[in-house]
């Protein structure tokens, strides 16, 4: 049965098709409510059907009646890639199915070399000169954003604020000292 202590999501979300894949033998290591699926299994299918990132996203927020233009860094697809005493594995495979306990050897961004800064993203940098990050993770979700090719350039001449879940030198939650030590 589902621990909600341990989940986080859309509130009053239900568990069936989660409950369903598990009586069945699935061993899916995220557990996902029924509406946050629908969410990721209708962005999944504008994008297979030639959406980009940003377009899906423009459209959830729509039906969704959410105001707020919510910009994916990228169109292109970038991973958060973690080498442990066990190996590579991806970050949810960490942070989920192993619960960020083992040890952090390594961190890379598989894809960011291919990546650009999203059209939508590039065209609010040239009308706006503030800049909000976050609030997010400093390796997983900000470096990425940061270590695109030109956005360092082109934040220098912004006002950036970039929130990130540090009080004084400790991650509030999550596993940022983790990869932030991991990463010197």
């Amino acid at each position: 049965m589902i621990d909600r202590d341990k989940w986080w999501g859309i509130a009053g979300d239900t568990f069936r098709t989660f409950n369903a894949m598990k009586d069945c033998g699935y061993d899916e290591k995220m557990m996902l409510g029924d509406r946050d699926r629908a969410t990721h299994i209708m962005r999944s299918d504008m994008i297979r059907n030639g959406a980009t990132l940003t377009e899906a996203i423009s459209n959830l927020c729509s039906s969704f009646g959410i105001k707020a233009n919510i910009l994916p860094m990228s169109d292109d697809p970038v991973s958060t890639m973690i080498r442990t005493p066990q190996g590579w594995m991806h970050y949810q495979d960490f942070w989920i199915k192993h619960h960020g306990k083992p040890d952090v050897l390594e961190v890379k961004m598989a894809g960011i070399d291919e990546a650009s800064i999203s059209p939508a993203v590039m065209d609010k940098l040239r009308e706006d000169s503030n800049v909000l990050i976050g609030p997010s993770n400093p390796i997983t979700s900000i470096g990425p954003i940061i270590s695109l090719d030109g956005m360092p350039e082109i934040l220098k001449s912004k006002n950036v604020v970039a929130i990130s879940p540090i009080i004084g030198n400790e991650p509030v939650s999550g596993p940022a000292g983790k990869l932030m030590k991991a990463c010197g």
